[in-house]
């Protein structure tokens, strides 16, 4: 596993990723959850992997939203799990302000990654958008980009859309990009990415 960071500092780790999402986690069966979390942390620590719980909300939600019992029982296993996990563990998170504040306490580090600059949305539109149409981008087309607000994820839904609808101009390729904008703007009601690390 390896980061670089925007202050051109790289971090080289010698251990392979272990992703467990949620559909991995959770159970219909009470107890089936928190025996899945707690297999997944033995499974990092024995392999010295470092564990990345993906969207780990769905899960680490406030206990104090709880409705049943086995929702606190899941938290309160995973806070036990981090307490005693020897190693390197990550949680992704597009909803930081939903997590249980005692989990959050035991993050010792945390990372907002913000959305694209100008510069990385039209590297990400030329390494995934271009090749997709005729010719070299029209600088219009390019000014378009940078009034919008984005991330990697909105590139990939737009390349995967226009590829299999074959060629597209490159205006066609940024308004797909610009519904993409709107469409989270209205959902999000705010613009908020995150990121947690440990």
């Amino acid at each position: 596993a390896s980061a670089r960071f925007s202050n051109g500092c790289e971090v080289h780790l010698d251990r392979v990723p272990l992703v467990r999402r949620a559909s991995e986690i959770l159970d219909m069966y009470v107890g089936e959850a928190e025996n899945a979390l707690a297999a997944a942390f033995a499974e990092a620590e024995r392999e010295d992997a470092v564990l990345i719980l993906d969207e780990v909300d769905t899960f680490l939600y406030g206990r104090s939203m709880a409705m049943h019992s086995w929702e606190v029982s899941l938290v309160n296993e995973l806070l036990v799990q981090m307490e005693h996990f020897h190693g390197l563990m990550i949680a992704t998170t597009n909803r930081l302000e939903g997590l249980d504040t005692a989990c959050i306490r035991r993050f010792q580090v945390k990372v907002n990654f913000d959305y694209l600059t100008d510069l990385g949305k039209r590297a990400l539109f030329q390494k995934m958008l271009a090749p997709l149409a005729e010719g070299p981008a029209p600088t219009s087309a390019l000014r378009r980009l940078e009034t919008l607000t984005l991330a990697a994820g909105d590139f990939r839904l737009v390349r995967d859309r226009f590829a299999l609808e074959g060629q597209a101009r490159h205006e066609e390729l940024v308004e797909a990009l610009a519904e993409e904008d709107k469409v989270r703007s209205r959902q999000e009601g705010g613009r908020v990415a995150g990121f947690m690390a440990r």
